[in-house]
């Protein structure tokens, strides 16, 4: 309904490989639905979440999200029905909706300034009053989400991760900076930080913080989430393995994976209260609800 009714017949009418990406989806969970179901139509029946159903439910529950904030609705709407842009879209939602859920508030910058760059939205921790400006990346691969027998599954790349925050930070940003960044891989992690990606980021993002230059100038100090979603690489599959890790990047004090004494653990909770709510807020409020009101 929010996305339109016309646009989405219109997308079915179309051959299946021209389809929207959120219409394959549609049907995909279709399929699971009565792979799923199988037995009297009135029985009860219950199964494990599939990639593809976790995947459009969560779209759905986004959206859900996002209409407190109209402006913000409509932006990525428009950014989610074009097939080129959607994936990109799909994490700005999430992004979005992670910042919503722990209640902090979203703004704007003024997109129609087009003397200079901006982040993705401003946000705003209400107990603090803190601002920060909020940028998403992808790394894309070609085949995600649609399900594909045959394609070339990522693995994580330093210099690809690298590339990404290098172009979130040369955006001018009027807050101090949050900087989220899908990975897309399919790999699977515990959130130890001591292995798997988790490990490859800290230590990639170890040596941006050294070599990283901005138009010829040390590169800027940021917030850096990464997050991983492997069950978008199989659809078929249980919807599982979501996974996030936060690092500092020139911010001492705050990320995984780095040792400190307990009393200066304390003092860096209290420092960086903003983002512990954000990530308390992410392991709580992980799962799509049963009803969205």
């Amino acid at each position: 309904m929010v996305l339109g009714v016309a646009w989405g017949n219109a997308e079915i009418q179309k051959p299946k490989n021209e389809r929207h990406p959120i219409i394959r989806l549609y049907q995909k969970v279709c399929l699971d639905q009565r792979r799923l179901s199988k037995g009297q139509v009135q029985e009860i029946k219950s199964a494990d979440l599939t990639g593809a159903i976790l995947t459009y439910l969560s779209l759905a529950y986004y959206l859900y999200l996002l209409s407190h904030n109209v402006e913000l609705q409509r932006r990525l709407l428009k950014r989610l029905k074009n097939s080129q842009l959607f994936y990109g879209a799909l994490y700005e939602t999430f992004v979005a909706s992670c910042f919503i859920k722990a209640g902090f508030e979203i703004d704007f910058e003024d997109e129609s300034d087009g003397s200079t760059t901006h982040c993705e939205f401003i946000t705003k921790h209400i107990p603090s009053g803190k601002k920060f400006s909020v940028e998403a990346k992808t790394i894309y691969c070609p085949g995600v989400l649609f399900d594909r027998k045959k394609y070339k599954k990522p693995a994580f790349e330093g210099k690809k991760f690298g590339r990404k925050l290098h172009e979130a930070l040369r955006k001018n940003a009027a807050h101090k900076r949050i900087v989220f960044i899908d990975l897309n891989l399919p790999e699977m992690t515990d959130g130890n930080p001591k292995k798997g990606w988790p490990k490859k980021v800290i230590e990639q993002t170890s040596k941006e913080e050294n070599n990283m230059k901005i138009q010829g100038t040390p590169a800027p100090s940021a917030y850096v989430i990464a997050s991983n979603f492997p069950y978008h690489h199989d659809l078929s599959g249980p919807g599982v393995g979501f996974g996030a890790i936060g690092i500092g990047f020139k911010i001492p004090g705050f990320g995984s994976g780095k040792k400190m004494l307990l009393s200066e653990a304390i003092d860096a909770r209290e420092k960086h209260r903003p983002l512990h709510d954000l990530f308390e807020s992410m392991q709580k409020h992980s799962h799509v609800p049963a009803t969205f009101d």
